[in-house]
């Protein structure tokens, strides 16, 4: 729909300044369709050089607005398929945000093509040699596969609380991981991805069952503040349960965080959340061991 804006003040200014009006057009590429571009991330991917991809909060992953994730499908593996056949851990990992590894991968210079994808079913697109591989020249073979999360990118989310585990606890975590899960927690923070229809839309504000799960899940964390430690049992009003999203009436745990007031405060859009100078000290103190 083409607007019709006038400026009559700014055009009167131009008139008296004898300033000549402008031509401008832009030589921008339009931007394929959302529901296009979906369609290709959600079945065969979008190959991608690095960097062709936005970082948005929590180290997110998108494109044109698409929440992504990202994976290496060209997998140069000594055994080609024989080694890959053995298993998901032999196989490359799919990132779910800007993590150590592909920070690290930047910065030896290793600017891989990745595949972005939206696939919700844990099965990838991968190409490898049938057999050992020895140079560009050699046959490739695509097959789906399972793939796993990598590591670094859970222990970034904090994802069902990773960054606190140790051995087959971790283990457990990747091997049950599934991207619907994933991409249906997040799925609030991309505008074009509605978690929501307007059928089961939640009617905003806190759920009347609020109070009793804020405090199910302070217990359930021993009311220690999630970020900085400290351990509030006996001042449990200055440890707050905390919306990741922002979205009041989703209490799922992956977006529920117990935090101090101090914590609580210092969140994007919380500047409006104060904390009493009594407060603060007493939180300082207990972070410090003198109380």
């Amino acid at each position: 729909m083409k607007l019709n804006i006038q400026f009559e003040e700014l055009d009167r200014l131009r008139r008296r300044m004898g300033a000549p009006l402008a031509v401008w057009s832009s030589d921008a590429d339009a931007l394929p369709p959302p529901t296009v571009i979906r369609e290709e991330l959600e079945n065969v991917g979008i190959r991608l050089n690095y960097g062709e991809w936005e970082v948005g909060n929590s180290g997110l992953l998108s494109v044109n607005g698409e929440h992504i994730v990202l994976y290496i499908m060209d997998a140069r593996v000594p055994r080609g398929w024989e080694e890959l056949d053995k298993g998901p851990e032999k196989r490359p990992k799919v990132h779910l945000v800007e993590c150590l590894t592909l920070l690290s991968m930047e910065n030896s210079g290793r600017r891989e093509r990745y595949i972005a994808s939206a696939n919700r079913d844990g099965e990838f697109i991968i190409s490898a040699p049938a057999n050992a591989w020895s140079g560009d020249e050699d046959e490739q073979i695509e097959k789906k596969v399972r793939l796993f999360p990598c590591r670094h990118c859970l222990e970034k989310l904090d994802w069902q609380k990773f960054s606190g585990l140790r051995g087959v606890k971790r283990g457990a975590i990747v091997e049950g991981f599934k991207f619907s899960d994933f991409f249906l927690e997040y799925a609030t923070f991309f505008r074009k991805n509605p978690r929501y229809d307007e059928r089961n839309a939640p009617r905003g504000g806190y759920p009347k069952s609020w109070h009793q799960t804020s405090r199910s899940y302070r217990e359930s964390v021993a009311y220690k503040c999630e970020r900085c430690g400290v351990a509030l049992p006996d001042r449990t009003d200055l440890l707050h349960c905390h919306h990741r999203n922002g979205v009041l009436s989703d209490i799922s745990q992956g977006n529920l965080e117990a935090l101090c007031a101090l914590c609580h405060s210092e969140q994007p859009y919380h500047g409006r959340l104060s904390v009493t100078d009594e407060n603060r000290q007493f939180i300082e103190r207990r972070r410090a061991g003198r109380v």
